[in-house]
C-alpha cells in the first residue's frame, strides 16, 4: 500500500457547525481566578480537501475562542486523519472508532 498524495490545487468543502459548550466552574478553586462567561456555542469550521474523483483526501479544522491546548488537540486529530485517508484507510473504520 502507497500513500496517495492529493494535487497541490484541489476541490475543498467547508462547513461551518456549532457545538454546545460544557459547563465549567465560574473560578479556579486552587488559585480562584474567575473566567468570564463564555456566551453561546462553540463554533466550528471543517475544511475537507477532495481527490479529483471526490473521495476526501485532507481534514483541516478551526473553532473559534479555544485555548492553545483545545487548538492543538484538533489539529492533531486532523493531520491523523488525513494522513490515514491518504494510506487508504476507510473513513466509516476511523469514525466508527
Amino acid at each position: 500500500m502507497t500513500r496517495t498524495r492529493l494535487p497541490d490545487e484541489r476541490a475543498s468543502i467547508t462547513r461551518k457547525f456549532r457545538l454546545p459548550r460544557p459547563p465549567r466552574p465560574q473560578h479556579c478553586p486552587a488559585c480562584g481566578h474567575r473566567w468570564a462567561d463564555e456566551e453561546g456555542p462553540l463554533k466550528v469550521w471543517a475544511i475537507v480537501g477532495c481527490y479529483p474523483d471526490g473521495r476526501p483526501g485532507e481534514l483541516f479544522q478551526h473553532a473559534d475562542r479555544v485555548g492553545s491546548t483545545a487548538h492543538g488537540a484538533l489539529e492533531a486529530a486532523a493531520i491523523a486523519l488525513s494522513i490515514g485517508l491518504q494510506w487508504g484507510v476507510p473513513i466509516g473504520e476511523v469514525l466508527s472508532k
